[in-house]
């Protein structure tokens, strides 16, 4: 492992991270081996540490009094655990939905309950992959149809191009044989 592989992988170890097992042991066989690389780390080290351990200002005299003012005169709000509340409340709903759920599933709420056999599931997607597979097979039949147009145009454009161009050359032909008959007239009659 080079110093530039050690880098990338640096806060990624730092940090727990996955790295495997041999990346994990290429990194650390490194640091044995570079001091600057090992230097960095345990910059970083230090630094998460500090950080873990500073912890953010306390509130000034002025502001905690007005809360506790605040509190004082709601008795009632500063005596209530308003998490736990909430984690009771929640729980009773979910095991409300919960049990709403089963009783729908079973058909006692909203009517008849569907119930799909494994036989007709299996034939409804097959059916759905059937036609999934039909449409794909048309568009590929209307692409292969377009291009097979597109190459009779161009063969039809490549053959109505050398019939021009053998016209030209037959009137040139002729042409020429006027030309030469002209030119072998003039020169019998002198």
């Amino acid at each position: 492992m080079n110093c530039e592989q050690s880098q990338e992988r640096m806060i990624d170890v730092l940090y727990g991270e996955e790295v495997n097992p041999r990346q994990g042991f290429e990194f650390f066989q490194h640091l044995s081996e570079c001091p600057d690389c090992n230097r960095e780390y345990m910059e970083l080290v230090e630094t998460r540490e500090i950080l873990g351990e500073w912890k953010v200002g306390h509130q000034n005299v002025k502001e905690r009094e007005t809360r506790q003012a605040v509190l004082a005169s709601r008795p009632w709000l500063s005596q209530v655990r308003w998490w736990p509340l909430l984690q009771k409340i929640a729980a009773g709903f979910l095991i409300v939905v919960g049990v709403m759920s089963i009783l729908q599933y079973m058909g006692y709420l909203g009517g008849k309950r569907l119930v799909i056999s494994e036989r007709q599931l299996t034939e409804t997607v097959q059916d759905m992959i059937v036609a999934q597979q039909t449409q794909e097979r048309q568009l590929m039949l209307r692409a292969l149809l377009r291009v097979k147009e597109d190459v009779e145009l161009q063969q039809r454009t490549h053959v109505d191009q050398l019939e021009q161009y053998l016209i030209s050359l037959e009137q040139r032909y002729v042409d020429n044989l006027e030309e030469n008959n002209h030119y072998l007239r003039t020169l019998l009659t002198r």
